[in-house]
């Protein structure tokens, strides 16, 4: 009775611990394609990255936000490269709206800037 105890609560903690977790692969399929010569694919990465960091809180009030730094707690190796990451993304974004250059200009490419920023 004290195994079949002992085997229960490990498989109830394993389940809780992995439960929700940030999944790796989709971060780094998310980082890929933010780094995507079409600013919708960049776009769509961006907002792949946020799904990916929601994993463990669906209902969040602050999506982008909450996603990026469910992302950023998984470790610091992580952490350095999503800020890399992130910045990047950022500075290629910001060169469409500073240079006057050929970018996406509909409302839904400034929500995603704002989303960004």
């Amino acid at each position: 009775m004290k195994c079949a105890l002992v085997i229960f609560a490990f498989i109830v903690i394993s389940g809780i611990s992995t439960k929700g977790a940030v999944s790796v692969d989709k971060v780094n399929a998310a980082l890929s394609q933010m780094e995507s010569a079409d600013s919708n694919s960049r776009m769509q990465g961006f907002y792949n990255l946020v799904e990916a960091g929601l994993a463990t809180d669906k209902g969040s009030e602050f999506p982008v936000s909450d996603g990026v730094l469910a992302i950023a707690k998984t470790s610091p190796a992580m952490r350095t490269e999503l800020v890399a990451a992130l910045n990047s993304l950022l500075e290629k974004e910001n060169s469409f709206s500073v240079s006057g250059g050929p970018g996406p200009t509909t409302e839904e490419f400034s929500a995603y800037h704002g989303d960004l920023i």
